[in-house]
């Protein structure tokens, strides 16, 4: 009760007296809720690697206890950490792990949750193919059970997948898909993370003002979550840079990496840094741009990330470019687009072959935004 009204210092209070006096009693199956309860609310107070700690102790008794629903949440709560610091083969085993345990309780509303999982995972690694599969199937499984607490997950990765892809009318069915399910439930982090995919899709569409109606004051919650914390705040300062306010999209940006930083938060720190990075070359700052630009490489190839580490390059193009360095630029952009090609994205693909084009000196203008495609 006290988790579901947000005083998370007190449900963890809660949650180590119940561990107490279930540990005094031998009751192994209460200690099993309790740690999964002081883990929820550790994360909820921005503290992952406790949180951890508090999972990796209870899941080896939850399963001598048969304690299977708390199996599951293990399972979801360790998939994310993972995933959020770049533990991608890792995070894997347990978004497996956790569908495997759905299916043998036949709960369709968690077997979609945990194959759209799997599908984010292999998005992040640069597998598009297999992650549509299991996207696809994901979001079949969330239509099939209705508007209930998970189901928004699934058709909100596969937008994602499609805007990476460049299918931004596919994109958009899944997003609204996604937003019509959220709007269902009681709980808002679906929500405001879908809403950062579709903010963001109005972004590619070259509507930034529509991405900023569209996220409103949802940043300045005091109860955002770090579930949907940094990609909103990126979301967000991503609007500003395109609507042509360079020093506020710094700003949230810098927000954004803050946040990512406190939750370990590795994969969303990459778009973050980006970000930043893109801010500073707009304020002329380029060596500053620079620096940042190489964290978020370095970064992106460290788990890898290839569609992030490409789109950091193409970057850096840009910013050899503004600097007159145009053999460096191009070598930049050409070592972009061989990583665009080979993943699928067709207009991040497109956009950088019209950059290299371009004969003599190259000129960065801004992208041009194209009408949604119809087909794949």
């Amino acid at each position: 009760l006290l988790f579901a009204a947000r005083r998370y210092r007190e449900s963890l209070e809660a949650a180590r007296r119940t561990l107490s006096l279930a540990s005094e009693a031998g009751d192994d199956y209460t200690v099993v809720r309790a740690r999964m309860a002081c883990a929820n609310a550790l994360l909820f107070l921005r503290r992952p690697e406790d949180a951890r700690k508090e999972l990796e102790a209870a899941m080896p008794l939850a399963k001598r206890a048969g304690a299977t629903l708390n199996l599951l949440f293990g399972t979801l709560t360790l998939d994310l950490l993972d995933t959020a610091s770049g533990e991608f083969e890792r995070s894997l085993e347990w978004a497996r792990r956790g569908l495997d345990l759905a299916e043998q309780l036949d709960n369709r509303h968690e077997v979609s949750l945990r194959l759209a999982r799997i599908g984010l995972i292999l998005f992040y690694k640069g597998e598009w193919r297999e992650a549509r599969k299991y996207l696809e199937r994901g979001t079949e499984a969330a239509r099939s059970v209705g508007p209930l607490l998970l189901c928004a997950w699934a058709p909100g990765y596969l937008g994602m997948l499609c805007m990476a892809e460049g299918l931004w009318e596919e994109a958009k069915k899944r997003l609204e898909e996604a937003i019509g399910l959220a709007e269902q439930v009681r709980w808002p982090t679906p929500l405001r993370y879908v809403l950062s995919l579709r903010a963001m899709l109005d972004l590619l569409e070259g509507r930034p003002q529509a991405a900023l109606a569209r996220l409103g004051s949802l940043a300045d919650f005091p109860d955002l979550d770090w579930l949907c914390a940094t990609v909103l705040l990126t979301a967000l300062a991503q609007a500003h840079l395109e609507s042509g306010d360079v020093a506020r999209a710094g700003e949230i940006a810098d927000r954004a990496i803050a946040e990512a930083a406190t939750m370990h938060n590795r994969v969303d720190m990459v778009e973050a840094l980006r970000l930043k990075g893109t801010a500073l070359t707009h304020q002329g700052r380029g060596k500053e741009a620079a620096v940042v630009l190489e964290d978020a490489l370095s970064l992106a190839r460290s788990m890898p990330m290839p569609y992030a580490e490409a789109r950091i390059i193409h970057e850096y193009g840009v910013l050899h470019a503004r600097r007159g360095e145009h053999g460096q630029a191009r070598e930049l952009l050409c070592a972009a687009l061989d990583i665009f090609v080979g993943l699928g994205a067709a207009k991040d693909a497109d956009q950088t072959r019209r950059e290299l084009l371009v004969p003599g000196p190259l000129t960065i203008a801004p992208r041009p935004r194209e009408a949604p495609s119809r087909g794949r």
